[in-house]
């Protein structure tokens, strides 16, 4: 992945790099746990995790927010979804290690299954084409019971094939979201990161059922979601509560702070000596 970032961090970069092999580790003198103690003085509880959850889920909402205006189908929610959550994905580097001979059987049995399904809708179609012209013949005899039975049949034939011409969209979508998701694990953050009432929530307002983008597995981990309406939002704890964040900095004594004391100390004490004798 390549990102723009300001001239400071590339320098800082830079020097973090320097004399280093492509497999060493770039910032080697700093560990999570000692990361994790540095963000604790800022705010108690503060670690790296929450600032990548707080940004997953801010991410996955704005991304979701851009379907506003549009009317989704149950199909093209879930393909809107599913890149939501791939931009998320990329935002927390969260990536797999594709086997090329397994991901190549899996897209060529999609690619039947997409060409058989094309056929289908062609037949489909041809059927739907003879059943407006038995209509047409069915008018012109003027018979009621044939002309009922045409329109019925007509009725069946264009069902059909607006259910097939579904079938082939959610196909050729399905392998347009395998291609895209190749090398990116969507899961990880759907389970760790990504708050889910957003999900619930985009969900409900959509109207899709959220099975089609949460298994079964998921659903039963976060129960607890089902609470957010169409119109929750995520919000940052901290704009809620109104914390500000300040850096907590133990102050220490100055040496000529330090000395000060130490010789008014040793000063009191003979004096006490002195006067004991």
């Amino acid at each position: 992945n390549t990102v723009d970032v300001p001239e400071e961090v590339a320098a800082a970069m830079g020097k973090c790099l320097k004399g280093k092999a492509a497999t060493d580790s770039i910032f080697d003198s700093i560990s999570p746990t000692t990361l994790n103690s540095y963000f604790k003085e800022f705010m108690p509880g503060l670690s790296a995790k929450v600032f990548r959850t707080y940004n997953a889920s801010v991410t996955l909402e704005r991304e979701l927010a851009k379907s506003e205006g549009l009317n989704l189908s149950i199909e093209e929610a879930r393909v809107f979804y599913t890149n939501a959550n791939r931009e998320v994905a990329i935002l927390c580097n969260h990536m797999r290690t594709v086997n090329e001979e397994s991901f190549s059987a899996q897209v060529d049995r999609m690619q039947e299954r997409l060409k058989a399904a094309r056929k289908a809708l062609k037949e489909r179609k041809n059927k739907t084409k003879d059943a407006r012209a038995t209509l047409k013949e069915a008018k012109a005899e003027g018979k009621p019971k044939a002309l009922e039975k045409a329109k019925k049949a007509l009725e069946r034939a264009k069902a059909l094939e607006t259910k097939q011409v579904g079938r082939v969209k959610k196909i050729e979508a399905d392998m347009e979201l395998k291609t895209s998701t190749k090398e990116i694990a969507l899961g990880t953050s759907k389970i760790n990161y990504m708050d889910p009432r957003i999900t619930y929530a985009w969900c409900k307002k959509v109207g899709m059922p959220v099975e089609k983008v949460f298994n079964p597995a998921l659903i039963k981990k976060f129960p607890w979601a089902d609470v957010a309406g169409e119109d929750w939002k995520f919000i940052c704890p901290r704009e809620v509560s109104g914390i500000k964040i300040k850096r907590v900095v133990k102050k220490k004594k100055s040496t000529a702070k330090k000395k000060s004391t130490a010789k008014k100390k040793s000063t009191a004490k003979k004096k006490s000596t002195a006067k004991k004798k």
